[in-house]
């Protein structure tokens, strides 16, 4: 039973590591949209992108790891505009 809670554990954490920004956006229920979408949820670049139906240009984005220990999701952007979207899943 152990050895299956660390197979199960090793898949969740490599799907995560994974895990294209692409699939991601679509979560976003059509908030955010680009022409291209490159890379993981990590690290990836968004070419001519809107936010809300306001065009952007090019981004590069990232989910922070550092934030995920503080129960936090936190994707940082740059380029076209700088900044950050944070979600907290501590309740308070």
């Amino acid at each position: 039973m152990n050895r299956r809670r660390i197979l199960l554990a090793s898949g969740a954490l490599a799907f995560l590591a994974f895990l294209p920004l692409r699939l991601v956006l679509g979560f976003s229920d059509g908030a955010v949209s680009a022409r291209s979408v490159e890379g993981s949820l990590w690290h990836g670049t968004l070419k001519d992108t809107a936010i809300g139906g306001q065009r952007i240009g090019d981004l590069t984005a990232g989910l922070s790891p550092l934030h995920l220990f503080l129960a936090q999701a936190r994707i940082g952007f740059s380029g076209a505009m700088n900044g950050a979207f944070v979600r907290s899943f501590s309740g308070s």
